[in-house]
């Protein structure tokens, strides 16, 4: 059976259709403010190993912020239903 979004609803649903939202304008802004700083032909003219590098470690941290948030989420739900 196919899930539609129409029955997606709760506070657990809203954080992750919220957080993914805020990740990609996060990456739009984020990326626009570092090109001011960064010139475009410095990458392109890096060494592969460091551009991989940069992006796990890129990747690496935004998993960090998201589950850590997601992480904290929980918790805060779970702690309210013990009360």
């Amino acid at each position: 059976m196919v899930k539609s979004d129409a029955i997606e609803l709760g506070s657990t649903m809203t954080f992750h259709k919220t957080a993914c939202l805020f990740y990609i304008v996060g990456l739009g802004f984020g990326t626009s403010y570092s090109l001011t700083e960064v010139d475009c032909i410095d990458w392109v003219k890096t060494n592969w190993m460091k551009k991989i590098f940069r992006g796990v470690l890129g990747c690496g941290i935004a998993e960090l912020i998201f589950w850590s948030f997601n992480y904290l989420y929980n918790n805060a739900i779970k702690s309210s239903s013990q009360d």
